[in-house]
């Protein structure tokens, strides 16, 4: 797996990237695998460590911020890892895109130019 700096801070002409709002989702994914015994009786295995999720919205992102997620996103989707600072809590976090949770969408075209809206989920991930 290949590890790449971090999470797109400034866009190619030189501005910061719209931070996303709050409140930023936060959530638990457990590698506990759990079945049913032939007797009725649940059996529990844990696989690794528990993984924090972060579901992350942008609701006004201009096209140049836009097509900076959309391609970071592309090429990193669920093949390689890449650092995260949350906004929030300042933590730096190892993390991957999960997959299929790009949700963009042009939400109005004002006098600056067109304005979209994006959701995104990271997972945490481990070296």
């Amino acid at each position: 797996m290949l590890y790449f700096d971090s999470y797109p801070t400034m866009t190619p002409s030189g501005k910061p990237m719209t931070l996303p709002t709050r409140p930023i989702t936060y959530g638990v994914k457990s590698n506990t695998i759990s079945f049913t015994s032939d007797s009725g009786h649940e059996q529990r295995r844990v696989r690794g460590q528990a993984k924090m999720t972060f579901d992350l919205n942008y609701p006004i992102l201009s096209l140049e911020e836009y097509k900076v997620l959309r391609d970071f996103y592309l090429k990193m989707l669920n093949v390689t890892a890449f650092y995260w600072t949350d906004p929030i809590e300042k933590i730096k976090y190892l993390v991957r895109f999960d997959m299929d949770t790009f949700s963009g969408q042009q939400k109005y075209h004002g006098p600056a130019g067109p304005h979209y809206e994006l959701q995104v989920k990271l997972i945490q991930t481990w070296n």
